[in-house]
């Protein structure tokens, strides 16, 4: 087991040969698709599961500037609806903005599902690794809920999904 930081240094390192299999995504399918002297034996197809990528603030700065994270999470949220009422339009803008193809952004960005929440499938994730990180002994029993705070993403977006253990 080797960790990379990157899609290009996976791919990079099976070509040159230094790694004898990976998960990939994204252009890397295309690219190793496109290599003969490489298989596909499996997809991730059958987990069927949501990931979510938490936006984690400093303490300090969420107490003394929750308008500004509110701000954000606004924007956030406003670019995920643009998103999805013209998905060719803000394709076309991300191609031009990075330089890239058109084509291959398009087929990533409908594989998302952009948006935001606090709901029950990201949070019954994350409990589900904390009770196994728990059981396991690798870390000790804490509030879980302590660590999160729904306020700023309540107000950013009126009516957003928030798990009931997270409603104070």
């Amino acid at each position: 087991m080797v960790g990379f930081t990157s899609l290009f240094e996976i791919v990079g390192a099976m070509k040159a040969g230094r790694l004898d299999a990976a998960w990939i995504w994204g252009e890397g399918v295309a690219t190793m698709d496109a290599d003969d002297k490489w298989k596909f034996i499996a997809d991730d197809s059958i987990v069927n599961q949501s990931t979510s990528a938490p936006l984690v603030v400093l303490k300090d700065y969420y107490e003394n500037h929750k308008d500004t994270v509110a701000k954000t999470l606004r924007a956030f949220q406003k670019a995920s609806e643009y998103m999805e009422s013209d998905l060719d339009e803000a394709v076309a803008l991300i191609a031009k903005s990075v330089g890239g193809d058109a084509a291959q952004i398009k087929n990533v960005v409908q594989q998302q599902r952009y948006g935001l929440s606090f709901g029950g499938a990201p949070m019954s994730s994350l409990k589900a690794k904390y009770d196994f990180l728990v059981a396991a002994g690798k870390i000790e029993p804490y509030d879980f809920t302590a660590q999160f705070d729904a306020g700023a993403l309540s107000e950013a977006v009126p009516g957003v999904e928030v798990d009931p253990m997270l409603q104070k």
